[in-house]
């Protein structure tokens, strides 16, 4: 595969027909129209129903609203900001305190009110809970696979120089979609990031939009588990114990006009996209323990306390993330790289799907009662 940096990479899905007529449907309550009002001077100014116009109309607009945030990222169960407080507490066991404490912008940690049995073993119907967890921890191992490390220094480079879960959202207003950090692309080329400071210009921020139900089940969480063990060589519990200490941090979606963020998504990536030919290589976010000035068995674990977190002040990004990547220079070996394509691939088949583009879904229909047609 080759490396293509696009210049203007703008997610904007295809405008596929059937995801017209979804939003379609959504807008105008559920059914089509047949015509539509329009005002035709050869006719004196009157009003003119054209079904032809209608079809351009409806063709225009439902393009040009595919490519805002009704129809971005189709098929995902998204997270909006009014269930963000539920989510994060019930789901990924994590608390947000900037809404009543904060006016300014920033990053703020997140606090870890995950209970101890939590991190005893995995339990059913909690996948949220571990899964992007484990999928940080697993990408920052895959960095260090080539490295010619003992488990003993994967360990110890870990815990010195953790893997970071970054939330924020894709726009500010209540239509936003939350995302997470998923990695970094470096800037060789130059050029792609314009009127930016240094500290961001260098590397584009990959973004990939969350999620509220995976179709992963706790045998297969167990089995990515078991390749974090043998790769630490620690047993269950100790390693669910790295797994749940992964520090959580929240950016303010008014940071994202600094970062230039890239949101990517299979089936919302640029036209003319080839995922089988194209892709990028992803560096794995990395939190910056000396720009913090944090204590990991302080701030990370379930020990902390509200009026710890209260005390911190927020922080900006270059303060949070390690963009110097050279804690690897002492070693051996090349660092392994994430293939965002293949991740693409593999992340969206572990989406639950939303089939129903979030309306409710209704019972069983009687007897002799034709199928909903979607």
């Amino acid at each position: 595969m080759t490396s293509v940096l696009y210049r203007a990479f703008i997610p904007s899905p295809s405008p596929v027909r059937q995801l017209a007529k979804l939003f379609i449907r959504h807008r105008h309550g559920g059914r089509f129209k047949g015509v539509v009002e329009t005002t035709n001077p050869d006719h004196g100014g009157n009003v003119v129903w054209n079904k032809y116009t209608y079809k351009k109309y409806v063709k225009e607009h439902a393009i040009e609203q595919m490519n805002q945030d009704l129809v971005k990222y189709p098929f995902v169960q998204k997270v909006r900001p009014r269930s963000l407080h539920k989510y994060f507490t019930e789901e990924l066991k994590i608390r947000y305190l900037r809404e009543d404490t904060h006016k300014k912008e920033g990053v703020e940690l997140l606090q870890n009110i995950s209970n101890k049995h939590d991190s005893w073993i995995i339990r059913n119907n909690m996948a949220m809970l571990y899964y992007y967890r484990i999928e940080m921890l697993q990408q920052r191992l895959d960095y260090l696979k080539d490295m010619q490390m003992l488990p003993e220094e994967k360990l110890a480079n870990i815990r010195a120089h953790p893997p970071l879960l970054l939330f924020s959202f894709d726009a500010a207003d209540k239509q936003g979609n939350l995302m997470y950090l998923r990695g970094l692309v470096q800037d060789d080329i130059g050029g792609l990031v314009e009127n930016l400071p240094s500290m961001y210009s260098e590397y584009l921020h990959v973004f990939y939009p969350v999620t509220k139900e995976v179709t992963l089940k706790k045998p297969d969480l167990d089995a990515r588990l078991a390749s974090i063990q043998d790769s630490l060589e620690l047993k269950q519990f100790s390693a669910l114990a790295e797994v749940m200490r992964l520090p959580c941090l929240f950016m303010d979606p008014a940071l994202m006009q600094l970062v230039k963020p890239l949101f990517v998504h299979r089936f919302s990536m640029p036209f003319q996209f080839n995922i089988d030919s194209q892709t990028m290589s992803l560096l794995p976010p990395i939190l910056n323990l000396n720009k913090m000035q944090l204590n990991p068995e302080n701030y990370f674990t379930n020990a902390v306390s509200k009026q710890q977190l209260l005390q911190l002040p927020l922080y900006q990004l270059p303060q949070c993330v390690d963009y110097s990547y050279k804690e690897l220079s002492t070693y051996m070996g090349t660092p392994a790289l994430e293939c965002m394509s293949a991740f693409l691939l593999r992340a969206e088949k572990e989406e639950q799907k939303d089939r129903f583009n979030g309306q409710a879904i209704r019972g069983r229909r009687g007897f002799n009662v034709p199928k909903r047609q979607y």
